[in-house]
C-alpha cells in the first residue's frame, strides 16, 4: 500500500485489462489486486468494504478499486446489485502479459495475506494538486456513464476489432465525466502548473553553474521527462535549454562587469563547458561577444 506517482491529467493513456459482469449470486472476499477497478452499479443493492471503510452501493454508485488493498463485496439477499467492472491501468504497461499469466495460473494469490511478487502491483497516480480520484461517488450522469460502461463491456467480451483502441477511448470518458463531477479541472491545471514551473525555475537558478538534465528536471516537478519540457514551453513560452542559457548569460554579464575573469574562466563559472557556444548564446541574447559587452559596459 502507499505506491504513488505525480503525473498529470494530459498523460492519461489507460489499458483495459479485462471487464466483465459481477453475478448477482457472487461476493468477494478479503480479496486484493494488482490493478485498478471499477465497478458501476446499474441498479439493486451491494455492500462493499474497502480496508476499514463500509459503502452501501446502489444504482449510480462508482466504486474505485485501488491495488493492494483488502476489499470486500456482497450483495444484498433482498435486491441483488447488477454490476459492471472494469480492470484497468491508467498507462499502458509492459508487464500486463505477465500479470495475465500470473492470476491466470494462480488466481488465489489476490486473497492471500499479501500479494506476491509486488513489482506487479500499480501505483495510484496523484494529479495536480493532489487530486485522486475519489474511491466511491454517485454519478450525476447516469445514463451516459451506463452506456460506457455497457459498451466497454461489450467490446471486451466480443474482441470486436480493434477492441482495445474502443475501450482506451471509452475509459477516458469515464475519467472525464469523474473530473467534471468532482473537480475544478481548469483550477487544478493551472495552480499545479504554476508550482511546477516555479520548482523548476528555483532548481535552474541554484544550479545554472553545472550541467542540468531534463530528467533531474522532472524528477524535481514530480513529472514525466516528456510532459515537463512542453509543459515548460506552454506555460513559459521557453525552452527549458533557452531558459537556462538565459540564467547563464545574466550571471555571465554580473561577473563581466564586476570582475576581470578571462572569458574561458567565466564561461566555466556559469556552466558553459565550450567557450565558443558561450560566445555564440551572447551573441544572441545581447547582440555582442562576451569581450565587446564587457568593452561596452565598464
Amino acid at each position: 500500500m502507499g505506491r504513488y506517482y505525480k503525473t498529470s491529467i494530459e498523460e492519461l493513456s489507460p489499458y483495459v485489462r479485462k471487464a466483465g459482469k459481477q453475478e448477482q449470486n457472487s461476493s468477494i472476499r478479503n480479496r486484493k489486486i494488482y490493478d485498478h477497478e471499477f465497478l458501476y452499479c446499474l441498479g439493486g443493492k451491494s455492500y462493499m468494504s474497502i480496508e476499514d471503510r463500509k459503502y452501501d452501493i446502489q444504482k449510480d454508485s462508482l466504486v474505485l478499486v485501488k491495488p493492494d488493498m483488502h476489499h470486500s463485496f456482497i450483495m444484498d439477499e433482498n435486491n441483488p446489485a447488477v454490476m459492471l467492472w472494469v480492470h484497468f491501468d491508467y498507462i499502458y504497461r509492459e508487464d500486463v502479459t505477465s500479470l495475465d499469466e500470473l492470476l491466470a495460473s494462480r488466481q488465489s494469490v489476490l486473497y492471500s495475506t499479501k500479494l506476491p511478487l509486488e513489482k506487479f502491483i500499480r501505483p495510484e497516480p496523484v494529479f495536480e494538486n493532489g487530486y485522486r480520484f475519489p474511491e466511491l461517488i454517485t454519478v450525476k450522469q447516469n445514463l451516459i456513464m451506463a452506456d460506457i460502461f455497457k459498451k466497454i463491456v461489450s467490446a471486451y467480451m466480443g474482441s470486436v476489432h480493434l477492441w482495445q483502441l474502443e475501450c482506451k477511448i471509452l475509459l477516458l470518458k469515464i475519467f472525464e465525466l469523474i473530473l467534471h463531477q468532482t473537480s475544478k479541472v481548469k483550477n487544478i491545471r493551472s495552480e499545479s502548473n504554476s508550482s511546477s514551473i516555479k520548482l523548476i525555475k528555483n532548481y535552474i537558478k541554484k544550479n545554472y553553474y553545472r550541467k542540468i538534465s531534463v530528467k533531474e528536471l522532472a524528477n524535481v516537478a514530480g513529472l514525466s521527462r516528456d510532459y515537463t519540457g512542453k509543459l515548460f514551453k506552454w506555460e513559459t513560452g521557453k525552452t527549458l535549454t533557452g531558459y537556462i542559457n538565459e540564467i547563464r548569460i545574466q550571471k555571465a554579464k554580473e561577473l563581466l562587469y564586476a570582475t576581470d575573469l578571462s572569458i574561458t574562466n567565466l564561461a566555466e563559472i556559469v556552466g558553459f563547458s565550450d567557450v565558443y557556444y558561450f560566445s555564440k548564446v551572447m551573441k544572441q541574447y545581447e547582440g555582442v561577444s562576451p569581450a565587446n559587452w564587457r568593452k561596452h559596459n565598464l
